[in-house]
């Protein structure tokens, strides 16, 4: 892909239904290189892209209709997230929602720390086989890379962000059906630099897919990345 001019979306309040949320941003222009683009292995779906403030794939306006499956990858068999991403692609949702480390919900986590979960080769394997089978079914998977809440300052913390953005850009940034959600019901206050150093990470190694924060109810993303440069959505709950 050709360097492109991309802003931010603005995308209709309500459109994430199941968390209640609305995603928007003012408009501001910046650029974005999909190095990974060359070598997309996720179905045919095409890349979000932004136009003004609105989100686009393949050249139409993209409604983002979600489900959230917070543990679905740390929790469900290879058969369970079949079934499940079977039902939700037939009952029309075009977006799943999911965290990639979730323990609090009782899903295994491929490690204590971001550092061990790199490490954690079969895990990842089973969240590649997730993302194909959500594209074969015309499905985006928005991932959180971990769940802000209770994991900050110990799952990850500013110094190993960067390094675990890195890795997961490296493995996943080929895919044109994932986007990245930081947070995770979890207001940034005094962490605004960890996230951006996970965000920075996924994007120095191919991770430049559409990203957003995730903050606690009744808070807006805005408050503490409005000017951020990885933020391409920003989200009110």
């Amino acid at each position: 892909m050709s360097r492109a001019s991309l802003v931010r979306a603005v995308v209709s309040a309500g459109a994430v239904m199941s968390l209640g949320i609305g995603l928007l941003v003012p408009s501001s222009e910046r650029w974005v290189v999909r190095a990974a683009d060359e070598s997309n292995s996720a179905g045919d779906l095409p890349y979000l892209q932004v136009d003004g403030r609105f989100l686009i794939a393949g050249g139409e306006p993209f409604f983002w209709l979600a489900d959230t499956a917070w543990a679905m990858l740390g929790k469900l068999s290879t058969d369970e997230i079949t079934e499940y991403l079977d039902v939700r692609a037939d009952q029309g949702f075009n977006v799943v929602q999911t965290v990639a480390m979730f323990p609090q919900a009782g899903a295994d986590s491929p490690g204590d720390t971001v550092e061990a979960a790199a490490q954690n080769d079969e895990y990842w394997d089973n969240v590649e086989f997730a993302i194909d089978a959500a594209a074969e079914r015309g499905l985006y998977l928005a991932i959180h890379p971990v769940w802000g809440d209770q994991q900050t300052g110990s799952v990850i913390d500013e110094g190993s962000a960067r390094g675990y953005g890195e890795f997961l850009g490296e493995r996943f940034g080929a895919y044109d059906n994932v986007t990245w959600t930081l947070g995770g019901d979890h207001p940034a206050d005094g962490e605004e630099q960890l996230w951006t150093e996970l965000a920075e990470g996924l994007d120095e190694t191919g991770g430049t897919q559409r990203k957003t924060y995730h903050p606690r109810g009744d808070q807006s993303s805005a408050t503490w990345f409005a000017d951020a440069d990885f933020i391409s959505i920003s989200i009110v709950t």
